[in-house]
């Protein structure tokens, strides 16, 4: 296996963490908002500990900051239950977005980084994604559109290197979670080829890594953790048509697979398709057009007062000089 290429000097680790940060957001949301949304490459998805689905506004957001979505999995993803900007500004292809187990949300900044790694950025669900619990570099170079990222069930950041790779396949690298993403415990190979932007992946609930590939029939390769990821524990078509960039893919704790199609201009509502695990992805199901934009947790969160932004700048400050100092 070739030596880590990625590591950085420690002295990159000590650098200061890119600057994110807050705005303040007296008028946070518009009172009438449409029920219908076009979700197109300013949205991401995840999901979270209770199979919610997390859409997060990238841009263009009413915030004016990166912005949480949350389709309630007990409504089949028809019902938005929550709505908030949070503490990160506005963001762009630079990032990547994973939750914890604990709701948390790691944005992950790959590129154009203070530290000259890629960042781990993490701002808490019990803040209501108002507070930042982490702020890091990472012993990762930059990366690009040539990575993927997921999350493991223990919070460690599974870093899926797809080309241009020394051993002329697929690579995987893990972040620790137990060292706060600046110690890698795995890199390595596995038995799939170099992919390209055709290849989605998420992570099941055992480790599995999932390589989702798009395109003229919608494909699985399940690389097996027990193997070190150098064998399939699956490979196969689904019950999927077509599929291509204007889909994203999450994994349900269940290991089910939610196929979100995202919206255009000629259909301007977000779809979700469950592919069931216990047929092995070839079993579908239609849960329809999920609802990004409604819920009580708008209102509640519009009226947080002025005073509460002005705190939560300055607990972001005083958190970020403890960082880097």
């Amino acid at each position: 296996m070739a030596r880590w290429p990625v590591l950085l000097a420690a002295a990159a680790l000590a650098g200061s963490v890119s600057a994110i940060t807050i705005r303040d957001r007296q008028d946070l949301v518009s009172p009438s908002i449409p029920t219908e949304h076009i979700s197109n490459d300013t949205w991401a998805f995840a999901i979270q500990s209770n199979d919610d689905l997390v859409a997060i506004k990238k841009i263009n957001t009413e915030s004016g900051t990166t912005e949480v979505h949350v389709l309630s999995a007990a409504s089949n993803y028809q019902n938005s239950i929550y709505r908030t900007g949070t503490a990160l500004h506005e963001t762009d292809d630079t990032f990547a977005f994973a939750v914890k187990r604990n709701n948390d949300l790691v944005a992950i900044k790959k590129s154009s980084t203070d530290t000259r790694s890629t960042e781990v950025h993490v701002l808490s669900a019990s803040s209501n994604y108002q507070h930042f619990v982490l702020q890091t570099g990472t012993p990762l170079h930059e990366t690009d559109d040539t990575w993927a990222f997921a999350m493991k069930e223990n919070d460690d950041i599974m870093a899926i290197h797809k080309s241009e790779t020394d051993t002329h396949s697929t690579e995987v690298l893990m972040l620790s979670a137990a060292s706060d993403y600046k110690e890698f415990v795995l890199h390595t190979g596995t038995a799939l080829h170099e992919t390209d932007d055709e290849w989605a992946f998420a992570m099941k609930r055992n480790g599995d890594v999932v390589a989702i590939k798009r395109g003229g029939t919608t494909e699985l390769q399940v690389l097996a953790t027990s193997s070190n990821f150098q064998t399939f524990a699956l490979q196969t078509r689904t019950a999927l048509h077509e599929t291509d960039d204007t889909w994203a893919f999450a994994m349900k704790k269940n290991d089910d697979l939610l196929a979100i199609k995202k919206g255009s201009v000629d259909r301007p509502t977000t779809e979700v398709i469950l592919l069931s695990a216990a047929s092995q992805y070839q079993e579908s199901a239609r849960l329809g057009g999920a609802g990004l934009i409604q819920g009580a947790s708008v209102g509640e969160f519009a009226r947080r007062s002025h005073a509460h932004a002005v705190d939560t700048r300055r607990h972001f400050l005083a958190a970020r000089e403890t960082l880097v100092g």
